[in-house]
């Protein structure tokens, strides 16, 4: 095939798929244009349409305190409509939003900071302490005092200096999975706190970590053997704990997605990293993701040891 031919072809490429883009934008103009119209359809009045922009509701205001860091916060399905936040165990509180009315406050004296906290139903909570402790809440006292949850005295509970992060597991039996800044993964049923379902150690690249403010941890809603971390670099890493037991194993991913790595560097020239994940909520193979440079991925995974997808 002579040059000419051969830049023939790629023009002929190029043009091609110039011409399916402009398509495609052609048809979702359309399909916006319809979609407004059907939300804001004219009425012959002169009534301006709402800006298409998140607007400011209301201020939910914390206790007063010195702490500088970032409040954990959590809500609720249920009505009315509430969140948990805090700093600190101290300070941690339930308020409803639409009122701003506080229903519940910790009667607890300890500083410790909150890495996470989450409903496990609409009476009670789990919060996390930064430290890798469980404490748990009951809403149905006014002011409850957390009761910490009691765990043996295993080496992994007496890393000190390391920080957790924890995420709680859908089911009428909640599983807690907690995350070192070290990469160990600890699987923990609420009902049996004192020894841990399954433990290992996960291939997280530690050595360059900022710090411990984007580590994340979830567990799969639709797949129930299934969990993914994240706030290491700019990857989440999924992994399979069928196999794991409680001795601390090291396990590798079945799949990282790394699709933020190759985004814009920021400004000190490193490589994004992950601030959040979620799991999709019934579809078991998608996974949403954001980085520090703004990006935010909605993307599928499977499972390379089996032939069909997961």
């Amino acid at each position: 095939m002579g040059a000419g031919t051969k830049f023939c072809s790629c023009f002929c490429l190029q043009g091609c798929l110039q011409n399916r883009i402009r398509a495609y934008v052609r048809s979702e103009i359309s399909r916006l244009k319809g979609v407004e119209s059907v939300i804001a359809p004219s009425t012959g009045s002169n009534m301006s349409r709402e800006p298409d922009m998140i607007k400011l509701l209301s201020v939910t205001t914390p206790t007063k305190t010195e702490d500088t860091s970032w409040s954990k916060i959590a809500t609720s399905c249920a009505k009315p409509a509430c969140v948990l936040h805090g700093q600190r165990i101290s300070n941690l509180q339930m308020t409803e939003i639409e009122s701003e009315k506080s229903l519940w406050v910790a009667g607890s004296a300890s500083l410790d900071k909150i890495a996470s906290l989450d409903f496990l139903d609409e009476a009670t909570a789990v919060v996390c302490g930064a430290k890798g402790q469980l404490f748990l809440v009951d809403f149905r006292q006014q002011q409850g005092i957390l009761g910490e949850l009691e765990e043996a005295q295993t080496p992994w509970a007496q890393m000190e200096g390391l920080s957790w992060c924890a995420g709680v597991g859908s089911g009428e039996a909640p599983l807690i999975a907690r995350l070192s800044v070290g990469g160990l993964v600890v699987l923990t049923d609420i009902r049996h706190p004192s020894s841990p379902l399954k433990m290992a150690q996960c291939c997280a690249p530690t050595s360059n970590l900022r710090g411990a403010d984007f580590l994340s941890i979830s567990l799969a809603p639709v797949l129930g053997d299934n969990l993914a971390v994240s706030g290491f670099d700019g990857t989440v890493q999924v992994y399979n704990t069928q196999d794991w037991d409680s001795s601390g194993q090291e396990a590798k991913p079945v799949f990282i997605h790394k699709g933020h790595i190759f985004s814009t560097p920021g400004k000190d020239g490193g490589s994004p990293v992950v601030t959040t994940h979620t799991w999709h909520p019934w579809k078991p193979q998608t996974l949403l993701s954001a980085a520090s440079d703004g990006s935010l991925h909605v993307w599928d995974w499977s499972d390379p040891r089996t032939s069909e997808p997961v």
